[in-house]
């Protein structure tokens, strides 16, 4: 795993020569995909890495990277709760996206803001606009773009009680996932996760459990504090589903500690963050 103090030195430390071509571009896209990989730990810390790159990237950077960059900082604006600020990242997405006329770039952003629609229980609009990015996210033919389109796709169906066109997002949004060449593990990880859910609304606890234990050994080779909390409370769920109430227990406490975890790292990095300041 990436220590979070070898990424802040590498990210305060970028100084890129974008005429320097390829090699320019490609030491940016790996400092995003370490950054995003950072997140699985510690969201916070990955967060402010990642604006802290935006800044040093500048209006110069090749548009992939841009591109990349700010689907990255929405992704982590999402999971961190920040709406407006991943509101104004995604608005920014889109205006470069329709700049370099990429359906790619649009869909991704026409996406993202149905995610926070269907966060706000905003499900047929959600819908609908998940409906406008699909022509252009199959033009593209990008596996990351289809692969958030069918998780948003699926999300929504789920909250919709639609279970069985549920069931066939998320797989197809795995599917997507293992076609990727950046991040697919990461990406496998959350298809897995949403499909558990789905089986456990379709009464298959069995089904479900089964799918956590996929999803849990891919959490733990990425150290992903974030997921397995989730999929050990869910866990719980299902065993206690099952009558299975000693198991059920182990998961719960299990879930209760990787969050204690999570809180003390957060704490940790925030009173560093506090020290950084005060010594500035």
């Amino acid at each position: 795993m990436l220590k979070a103090s070898w990424l802040l030195v590498g990210v305060l430390a970028v100084s890129l020569v974008w005429h320097g071509g390829a090699a320019a571009q490609s030491d940016a896209l790996e400092r995003i995909d370490a950054i995003y990989l950072l997140s699985e730990k510690d969201n916070t810390a990955a967060l402010e890495q990642m604006r802290q790159l935006g800044d040093s990237l500048g209006s110069k950077a090749p548009y992939a990277v841009r591109r990349a960059y700010l689907a990255k900082r929405i992704e982590l604006e999402l999971d961190s709760a920040q709406t407006d600020a991943a509101r104004a990242s995604i608005a920014t997405l889109l205006h470069l996206a329709q700049a370099q006329k990429d359906d790619a770039g649009i869909a991704l952003a026409t996406v993202l803001d149905a995610y926070i629609l269907v966060s706000a229980a905003k499900l047929e609009a959600a819908l609908l606009k998940l409906g406008e990015a699909l022509p252009l996210a199959q033009r593209a033919a990008d596996p990351e773009v289809l692969w958030q389109h069918y998780r948003v796709q699926g999300l929504a169906q789920l909250a919709l009680g639609q279970f069985a066109q549920a069931l066939e997002s998320f797989l197809q949004c795995q599917r997507y996932a293992d076609q990727q060449t950046h991040n697919a593990p990461q990406s496998r990880l959350r298809a897995l996760g949403e499909l558990s859910k789905v089986y456990a609304a379709m009464k298959n606890p069995q089904k479900s459990l089964a799918v956590i234990d996929e999803a849990l050994v891919l959490a733990k080779q990425l150290d992903s504090n974030k997921m397995q909390a989730t999929l050990y409370l869910n866990q719980g769920n299902e065993f206690a589903i099952l009558g299975r109430s000693k198991d059920s227990i182990r998961a719960y406490e299990r879930a209760l500690k990787v969050s204690r975890d999570s809180v003390g790292a957060f704490r940790g990095h925030t009173a560093q963050q506090h020290r950084r300041q005060q010594s500035a």
